[in-house]
């Protein structure tokens, strides 16, 4: 071999070399600018990456130190919220966000004092004096009305950095330690705080040393079997004192469907009777049946109750929209005292009640039943606390939740309930099939589209060369 065809030997192996080497120090560094700058092209259906108009607007004014870590156990790395987590590092200089194990946040030393989680997130402000933990299952929710999931942790995350930045968030208490409803089985009810972007949690009055605040906190007690001790009952009644909101779902009696049989309470609840009377209601015991025998789910224990709530729109529920209530007692108001009564649900003339005893055997009007409209609902304000009390739990069942009726006076009614003005509202994302597994970067993309595109051309242009030379010669 001469050595003029060596070095042109040498000098492609050369160029080869010095080709590879560009390409993978562009690709490290391009990498580190898309991390570091999100430059990504989030190809799937619902921009499930790409933060939405109201989460930049929340950034946008934010003055702050954010924290955001994003826990995972090794391989089990979730790359929705992990991309979705990037974006508001990339977005805000304010905002800063970590990828960290279970094993090493441990290693925190008290820095961050929270209760150790496999997945999820943690967001921390800038002192870690204030701290929110999401599990990974908090940021997914199911939508029982279609049965697609929803992909949460976009309003996870810009409410809390909204409620850090305010100093203060709009908190839902779910009252335990009573026999009430577990959440687990009010998927549809939670579904619709969540929607709201509230911040939902169990509490356990005798277990909590933390007490409730009247200024963020709402506090829901579904269907309690067991009566509050004394120092509960102080606990709740100093938080209403100091303009506490509380909802109360209060069932006498539940017809079970599997059995077809109707279970009767005769538990005597006198903490919670005071609660009630200090704001001049009190429940009757009693069961308010249709006369219709065409009603609601073929028992005369279901009916439609028309709202009265002053807060929702008639013109929202139209004149054909109800709230469906079941085994529902009647309600009678005290006279006396400071507080200022209203009603919420009514039932119409055609209903009776019959005075609940340990069984019932005749569901027909009866002498001895009273007749005429009667109240299942209502709201009791006194000073700058407010009361409201619903006697039938099963109305934010997840079969009742599913009517339309049922769910716009709900959520007009946690709303009217609500301390504090509703946080940013930001959607959820329902969770479709991308076009890829994940959001891809756009810089890394550009570069292996010019390398595919560069490779066959050269590969080409170096034929046509040799050809060209072979002709001269």
């Amino acid at each position: 071999m001469s050595n003029k065809n060596i070095w042109r030997y040498m000098g492609g192996k050369l160029l080869l070399c010095i080709g590879l080497v560009i390409l993978i120090m562009g690709n490290l560094i391009l990498s580190s600018l898309e991390e570091s700058r999100a430059l990504r092209v989030d190809l799937t259906k619902n921009d499930i990456y790409t933060l939405s108009e109201e989460s930049c607007r929340v950034l946008d004014t934010l003055q702050e130190e954010i924290y955001l870590y994003v826990v995972y156990s090794p391989g089990n790395e979730d790359v929705r919220v992990r991309e979705l987590a990037a974006e508001y590092g990339a977005y805000s200089p304010y905002v800063q966000v970590t990828m960290v194990s279970p094993e090493v946040l441990k290693t925190t030393e008290g820095l961050i004092k929270v209760d150790p989680i496999e997945n999820g997130i943690i967001i921390s402000d800038g002192n870690h004096e204030v701290t929110k933990v999401y599990t990974a299952e908090e940021l997914y929710v199911e939508n029982a009305f279609n049965g697609t999931n929803e992909f949460r942790a976009e309003a996870k995350i810009t409410t809390t950095i909204e409620g850090i930045q305010d100093g203060a968030f709009c908190n839902v208490y779910m009252l335990t330690g009573h026999g009430e409803t577990p959440v687990s089985e009010l998927r549809d009810f939670r579904h619709m705080l969540d929607m709201a972007n509230f911040q939902v949690s169990e509490f356990d009055v005798s277990a909590t040393k933390q007490p409730l605040n009247p200024e963020t906190d709402i506090l829901i007690a579904v269907s309690p079997k067991a009566d509050l001790e004394q120092s509960e009952y102080e606990a709740i009644a100093q938080f209403m004192q100091g303009g506490g909101r509380l909802l109360l779902f209060m069932d006498k009696a539940s017809f079970n469907t599997a059995q077809g049989i109707l279970q009767v309470y005769t538990a005597e609840m006198p903490m919670f009777e005071k609660l009630l009377a200090e704001y001049n209601i009190a429940i009757n015991r009693d069961i308010i049946l249709a006369r219709d025998e065409n009603t609601i789910n073929l028992r005369r224990t279901s009916f439609g109750a028309t709202p009265t709530m002053k807060d929702i729109p008639s013109s929202l529920y139209g004149e054909e929209l109800k709230v469906v209530v079941h085994e529902a007692a009647s309600l009678r108001f005290l006279r006396g005292g400071q507080a200022t009564v209203t009603e919420l649900l009514t039932a119409d003339t055609r209903c009776f009640a019959k005075p609940l005893q340990q069984k019932i055997e005749n569901f027909h009007f009866e002498k001895g039943d009273r007749s005429g409209g009667f109240c299942v609902g209502a709201m009791s304000e006194k000073e700058t606390s407010c009361l409201a009390v619903i006697t039938d739990s099963q109305c934010i069942g997840d079969t009742a939740f599913s009517i339309d009726g049922n769910y716009l006076f709900f959520d007009g009614l946690v709303h009217s309930l609500a301390p504090l003005e509703p946080p940013t509202a930001v959607s959820g994302k329902f969770i479709q099939t991308p076009r890829f597994a994940q959001s891809g970067g756009i810089l890394s993309m550009l570069l292996i589209f010019g390398c595919l595109t560069a490779a066959p051309v050269a590969v080409v242009y170096m034929g046509m060369r040799i050809r060209s030379r072979k002709k001269r010669k």
